[in-house]
Formats: structure tokens, C-alpha cells, sequence
């Protein structure tokens, strides 16, 4: 399994990826260097299920902007492979949620993550 620092960014992994997916690296460049300035994704999951929640695209001009279904799928992929990476089976028992946010311009990505549990304590006394 990779480490989680081998792609930090998505524009690296993007790049490492492009052979793997059916893009053309024109597609791949105009995700990283088109109109989006960041993007917002969160995620959720618990009981067995998870998924992204949504996927925001923030426009360097401050609107939103539409990602492609190839681009789509393309920021899903990196956001399920970072939390595979570091929660594996996150959506099981009581899940998690987390969001991403992915700054375009710098290549940063911050990301939080929230693991749910039930906690119990048992006590016994003999009288």
C-alpha cells in the first residue's frame, strides 16, 4: 500500500494517475490550471456505507464552477485513496465524516477527519 505522502497534492496525484484513467492530459491541465481556485469536498459514512456528500468548485472569480463528470470523479478518486490510506473501513460500525479542502493555487490540501465510537464502561462490585 502507498504512503499516504506519496501523493500529498492533487495535482501530483493527477499526474501520477493520468496513464490509469481514461483522460487525456488536456482534461488533466484544465482541472488544475482552469477556472477552479479551490475546491470543497465532504464525506460521510457509517453502518456499513459511505460516500462523498458533495464536491464544491470554487471559481478564481469567487462563483462556483461545474467540474466534468471525468473531473468529478477524477477529485473523488484521490479524496477515497487519502482516506483508504489512513481510515480503512472508516464507513463501518458508527463511520466518520471528513471534508477536504484543496487550495488550486498553492497544491495544499487540509484535511479533517472524524472518527464516531460508542463508548462504554463496565464496573463491577462485590457486597
Amino acid at each position: 500500500m502507498n504512503d499516504i505522502a506519496e501523493y500529498p497534492s492533487l495535482a501530483e496525484y493527477l499526474e501520477a494517475r493520468k496513464h490509469v484513467v481514461v483522460e487525456t492530459e488536456d482534461k488533466v491541465k484544465a482541472l488544475l490550471l482552469g477556472d477552479a481556485s479551490a475546491i470543497h469536498v465532504a464525506y460521510s459514512g457509517s453502518g456499513d456505507s459511505g460516500q462523498i456528500d458533495g464536491i464544491e468548485v470554487v471559481g478564481v472569480n469567487g462563483s462556483s464552477v461545474k467540474l466534468s463528470h471525468e473531473q468529478e470523479k477524477l477529485v473523488e478518486d484521490y479524496c477515497y485513496d487519502q482516506i483508504e490510506k489512513l481510515y480503512g473501513g472508516w464507513e463501518n460500525d458508527d463511520g466518520g465524516c471528513g471534508e477536504f479542502e484543496i487550495d488550486m493555487f498553492t497544491g495544499e490540501v487540509h484535511w479533517s477527519h472524524t472518527t464516531y465510537f460508542t463508548e462504554s464502561s463496565t464496573e463491577e462490585h462485590d457486597l
